[in-house]
């Protein structure tokens, strides 16, 4: 099970524009489902990598989504 990475001061102290943060709606939009998809696949150890800024702040490296949505791909044959 992946663990979330935790700051205690906000967003990434290395802030790039590769570490974008979005939140869970953005995400969700992205991927078709809704927020609660989301927050059930958080509780599970699915889905897309994501911050955990506090007990309830949750956001997503847009990067980090985008690699998921890429390895997520399953590649198939043409016969």
């Amino acid at each position: 099970m992946r663990k979330p990475i935790h700051t205690a001061t906000g967003p990434l102290n290395a802030y790039s524009g590769q570490a974008e943060l979005v939140d869970s709606n953005v995400v969700a939009t992205m991927l078709g489902i809704t927020t609660n998809t989301l927050q059930i696949w958080r509780h599970q150890g699915k889905g897309p990598r994501y911050v955990k800024l506090s007990r309830r702040a949750v956001r997503y490296r847009k990067k980090d989504v985008l690699d998921w949505i890429q390895n997520s791909m399953i590649e198939t044959e043409m016969t």
